[in-house]
């Protein structure tokens, strides 16, 4: 015989206890978690109210799916209901066009000249959240202006640097050899944000794709981790790279250097948890921008994934790792390309994943040569 259909709830936590509501019934099931047989809803709540005692976001309340049997909740089919930001696939189907609004993004706004040096584009000043949205104390407004001048943020004078040098040059990371030997383009150039069609105006692409990046900022329009998902100065030179020079990055990423590299960020959590309350709240009072641990989206299915900012497939440094401990007790530290995603916060694990689907597409040669020479000719 088939269960019932799925019913939803609103949940809350009290140390080993779960309280469901049943809104359709309008009663309450109260479950011991030590006591219940679903393994991944108990360590789903357990990592959820660890992250809470670090003192991120509230994760004591949370939504579940369920179905009665003799009208008790059955504790194996207890799930989490991922919340609407989840996922930016999840936003881009349920965020409606028409929310867009000149404040964040139009077709009009001069994209272009935020390619190489930021002119045109700076920062905006702090704006009104969508209405359906509350902005947390401490978390910061963020437009697209606000990306993409950090993102190209004196660019244009590393180009021009890069390109005068006749001997060597050396990865701002890992103070090693570049990477490669492409020429160095920008955060636009790149995602071709900054493409244009036979008319001059913005392409049909690049209108895509800030469109999409709008419908995550409408969902989620501020940050809580200083925008640690987008590459800053001078950390922020992109190539396209041949494939001799992916094979060699990916080689010094890959193997033993990754699995080190995981271990020393899980060990950077343990340090930084056992770090006093005192040195946690004074750090939170001074506005540090780092030391906080982030959950990691549903989505998200590794959660010891570790993030490049300048992709490898760009270039990027494979190996110089952030010190968070350090970084949080403000120490200086060197300029690094790889951040753990636990340490970036929902709109950034969000940017990140947008990111990494257009980096997807722009491997098929086949669809970006046919986006860029036929559809972009259509455009006028």
């Amino acid at each position: 015989m088939d269960p019932p259909p799925k019913i939803e709830g609103e949940a809350t936590r009290n140390n080993n206890t779960v309280t469901i509501w049943d809104e359709a019934a309008g009663k309450s099931y109260s479950i011991n978690l030590t006591k219940i047989g679903n393994k991944q809803f108990v360590d789903d709540v357990n990592y959820k109210a660890a992250n809470h005692k670090k003192g991120q976001q509230i994760v004591a309340e949370f939504k579940v799916r369920f179905y009665l049997i003799n009208k008790q909740i059955d504790p194996r089919s207890l799930e989490f209901v991922p919340p609407s930001t989840e996922s930016f696939d999840v936003i881009l189907k349920s965020v409606a066009e028409m929310r867009l609004t000149p404040v964040f993004f139009s077709t009009t706004t001069d994209l272009m000249k935020a390619s190489e040096g930021c002119g045109g584009v700076a920062p905006s000043a702090p704006s009104p959240a969508t209405p359906t949205v509350e902005i947390p104390p401490g978390a910061k407004p963020i437009t697209i202006a606000d990306i993409l001048h950090r993102a190209n943020e004196g660019i244009t004078a590393r180009i021009e640097e890069i390109n005068k040098l006749k001997g060597e040059v050396f990865c701002v990371a890992c103070k090693k050899s570049e990477h490669s030997a492409a020429a160095p383009i920008s955060f636009n150039t790149w995602y071709y944000l900054n493409e244009s069609d036979e008319s001059g105006g913005i392409s049909i692409r690049a209108k895509h794709r800030l469109k999409e990046l709008q419908a995550v900022l409408t969902a989620r329009p501020y940050c809580e981790c200083d925008l640690k998902a987008i590459p800053r100065s001078p950390n922020n030179v992109f190539r396209r790279i041949s494939p001799a020079e992916k094979e060699r990055i990916d080689a010094a990423y890959e193997g033993t250097y990754a699995t080190k590299s995981r271990v020393a960020f899980d060990q950077q959590s343990t340090d930084l948890s056992k770090m006093s309350e005192t040195e946690f709240s004074e750090a939170k009072v001074k506005g540090s921008k780092y030391g906080f641990y982030f959950p990691v989206h549903h989505s998200v299915s590794d959660k010891q994934r570790v993030n490049h900012i300048v992709p490898r497939s760009a270039g990027g440094c494979p190996t110089q790792r952030l010190n968070i401990a350090a970084e949080f007790k403000e120490n200086k530290i060197n300029t690094s390309n790889l951040i753990p995603i636990w340490n970036m916060c929902t709109l950034c694990q969000l940017l990140d994943e947008l990111f990494t689907k257009w980096q997807k597409e722009q491997q098929h040669s086949t669809i970006d040569a046919f986006t860029r020479n036929v559809i972009n000719k259509k455009s006028k």
